[in-house]
Parts: structure tokens; sequence; C-alpha cells
């Protein structure tokens, strides 16, 4: 996955670390179409992934497929089309691909990472 196209550099006068702004809106729906993929077998989850991001990347996947397909199904839904009872595992899943977007992100660079996720229209806050 090319996150680097959801990702726009940002700068804040800190060069210790490499900040990126993401719109949720772009980057949920591919990180939930890539780790679906990434499941069900058809693509290689550690494809252009360094060795630090390969122990992160098969620990989310192992969460990702812990959570099931019905968690994937609901984090694509704008929250107030969830039913309370279910956000509990929607909220799980988007946390999964924030997390596993990250860690990706972070294997490109060697410096710390920092990643700014911006408002977007809403649908897929917690």
């Amino acid at each position: 996955m090319d996150v680097l196209q959801y990702a726009v550099p940002e700068e804040r006068g800190d060069h210790s670390r490499v900040y990126y702004a993401v719109d949720p809106d772009q980057m949920y729906p591919a990180m939930i179409d890539y780790i679906q993929d990434v499941v069900e077998g058809e693509v290689d989850a550690l494809e252009g992934v360094n060795a630090h991001g390969a122990r992160d990347v098969r620990f989310y996947l192992g969460q990702a497929r812990r959570l099931g397909p019905k968690a994937w199904t609901l984090a694509r839904r704008p929250v107030h089309q969830v039913k309370r009872g279910e956000r509990e595992l929607r909220g799980q899943a988007l946390e999964i691909a924030r997390l596993w977007y990250t860690a990706l992100l972070r294997s490109l660079s060697r410096k710390p990472l920092g990643l700014h996720i911006l408002k977007g229209s809403g649908a897929y806050r917690l």
C-alpha cells in the first residue's frame, strides 16, 4: 500500500521528527480495503515493510483477523449509522486501521513520526 498518497508532510519546526497530516475520509477507507485484502490473502502485508515495521504489521494482522469481517463492515459506516451496541467493535477496527497505517508510514523513515489526523467529515470518528 502506498501510504504516502494519503499523507501530506507538515512542517512543525521540529527536525527530530517527521510530521504528516492525513485526511481520515481518504485514509480509513483505503486502509480498510487494504486490511481486508491482506486478511483474505490477496495482498502480502510485508511487501515493502522494513524489519521493525514487519513486527508491527504481523501484530495488527493478528488483531484484524480476531475482530472478524463484521468489524470491518461496521468500520466503513459513519458513526451515526452504527447501533450503540456495535460502536465498540467499529472503534476497535478503526483503531487497528490507524495503528497499522502509522506503522506502515513509520517504516518509511528513520526519524520518529508525528501523525496529525485532520477533522474530515466526521464519518470516521470513534
